[in-house]
């Protein structure tokens, strides 16, 4: 039986180092520690997601049973996630795009029940944003129907939840961004976790490895982890459940 319920994620941004893999490995880390069924499909030429298996099957992290396609031909991609969905084998497929602009992006999207687009408060990811909000109006005038999922942006590696103590660059960034897009209401912390996810595997496998560690000095940073995957479960319980930011009047004022 078709599986209705598969959720098809398509991780976006066409300026590079927005942290759009990494969001992927959150999400997917996300999705594997709630025992879900997850595929991962890694359409950009840089395979860091396809790196990023590798490194958790190297360390001995890597789920059994969750699936990797590794492909930049959108027909392959669809005729992929066609197949996971009529053959009830996944819950969730997150999609991994160039970090540049390019037809696979769009191909991405148009095969996606959620796009979700990390942005930096930096000056450049601010116009790149806005730029990419305009894309996606223009898409869905293209398509026939409209029938283009929204796209949702998610405030990456901030060094503080609260604006008014971000350096004043990042503060009017962090509220144009709150201002101007539609964006979940939980951020993204920079935090030590998340790279040593991208560099091993599965945050959520970390975790566990270290408490069951020997040492106590590990055991104790399973904590961190722990906290780190639950903040990236708030983020993709928003996108799932169209949870949105609506900029705040002190915020913008």
């Amino acid at each position: 039986m078709p599986n209705d319920n598969l959720r098809v994620i398509a991780l976006i941004n066409n300026k590079g180092g927005s942290g759009k893999t990494t969001l992927a490995m959150i999400f997917g880390s996300v999705a594997l520690a709630g025992n879900a069924r997850v595929g991962f499909v890694d359409m950009d030429p840089m395979l860091n997601l396809t790196k990023w298996v590798a490194a958790a099957r190297e360390h001995g992290l890597w789920a059994e049973g969750a699936e990797l396609l590794t492909s930049e031909d959108p027909d392959e991609v669809a005729a992929w996630i066609d197949d996971a969905y009529d053959s009830d084998r996944l819950d969730y497929i997150f999609v991994d795009t160039p970090g540049f602009a390019s037809d696979r992006i769009e191909a991405a999207v148009l095969v996606a029940d959620h796009v979700v687009s990390p942005i930096l408060t930096g000056a450049n990811d601010v116009r790149s944003a806005l730029d990419m909000r305009d894309w996606f109006t223009g898409l869905a005038e293209r398509v026939s129907g409209g029938d283009v999922p929204p796209v949702v942006f998610v405030l990456n590696a901030l060094a503080d939840d609260i604006p008014d103590r971000l350096p004043v660059a990042q503060r009017e960034a962090y509220r144009t961004i709150r201002s101007e897009l539609p964006t979940t209401p939980t951020t993204l912390r920079r935090a030590a976790d998340y790279g040593t996810m991208a560099a091993k595997g599965p945050l959520y496998a970390l975790a566990v490895n270290r408490e069951l560690a020997d040492a106590a000095t590990v055991r104790i940073t399973a904590r961190s982890a722990h906290k780190a995957l639950a903040r990236g479960a708030d983020v993709l319980n928003e996108v799932l459940g169209g949870e949105l930011y609506l900029a705040r009047e002190e915020e913008t004022a």
